[in-house]
């Protein structure tokens, strides 16, 4: 009998779904869409989607691809992004079984799930060494180390977003260099909100208050990437997210990287690709939790 799983990937802005079998076949997909959603709410919208496909796909298994601080081996979130305007964490504790009992579920951090599908699956398979960066409503990282995703003692490892670039600690990483801090930024100067896909494809036709924007995301993201590699020296840097499949982004932040290893008199060693899977990577990586099931 077949096995199926259903995996989630939980962002800041939407909770994403498909149901795959263990030869990554997708079955279904679906996507809801919230405005920073109680996160018990959230975990009440995954119960009622598994409980709608839980009887046409018999021996349903749950894997979760989620934003925040987590504990995977508790199967516990211990961190949340409470506020985007101020991109800053939450101390949590909720406790994934208790909040869908009688569930056999996996669920780890999404960034480290992308991670995951990249080095088994995809741009990144065959590599030792890897950074990944996840440009999407926030910014953030995991690492592999000689085949060893790091976790580190607090599961904060790759937790890049939390950090500061600014002498004036007014803004972390994540909104500097994240699309909602993006699209923030332009509606505090512009007073109007467009999307960040709006902002870049107005950059790219020559606009140049958009440009401004822009480049200054993008500079901070080179910053992340050359410091960064400065502590796990990579053997590929993989970005994930919607704007990696941008080749005006990937482009940039490329030219950026080789200004930045001028001005230090070093060379870059490393390669910079986009995410194989994309905005699937989430949900590929949570449902290989499960791979020690697969023939």
């Amino acid at each position: 009998m077949n096995n199926y799983y259903i995996c989630f990937d939980i962002g800041g802005l939407s909770l994403k779904y498909s149901i795959y079998d263990a030869n990554i076949k997708e079955y279904e997909n679906g996507v809801f869409e919230y405005n920073l959603l109680n996160r018990e709410d959230i975990w009440k919208e995954i119960e009622n989607i598994f409980q709608k496909y839980e009887y046409k796909y018999k021996n349903l298994k749950i894997a979760v691809s989620s934003s925040g601080i987590i504990d995977s081996k508790k199967k516990e979130i211990i961190g949340i992004n409470k506020n985007f305007e101020t991109n800053s964490f939450e101390r949590t504790s909720l406790k994934i079984e208790e909040l869908l009992s009688n569930r056999e579920i996996k669920i780890d951090n999404d960034c480290r799930s992308a991670l995951r599908a990249e080095t088994i699956l995809g741009n990144a398979k065959g590599y030792s060494n890897v950074l990944m960066l996840t440009v999407g409503t926030a910014l953030g990282g995991s690492f592999m180390i000689n085949n060893e995703i790091i976790y580190g003692k607090n599961f904060l490892a790759g937790e890049i977003g939390c950090g500061f670039l600014n002498d004036g600690f007014e803004k972390n990483i994540s909104e500097l260099c994240g699309m909602y801090g993006l699209m923030k930024k332009y509606e505090n100067l512009k007073n109007e909100w467009i999307t960040a896909k709006e902002i870049y494809q107005n950059a790219e036709n020559g606009f140049e208050f958009e440009q401004s924007l822009v480049n200054y995301q993008i500079e901070k993201i080179a910053q992340i990437i050359f410091n960064s590699s400065m502590i796990i020296d990579p053997e590929i840097v993989v970005i994930g997210g919607a704007v990696s499949s941008n080749m005006f982004f990937m482009k940039k932040v490329e030219n950026k990287l080789n200004y930045f290893y001028e001005k230090a008199g070093l060379i870059k060693s490393y390669k910079i690709t986009k995410s194989k899977f994309m905005n699937d990577s989430g949900k590929i990586g949570a449902l290989l939790m499960y791979a020690n099931e697969f023939n």
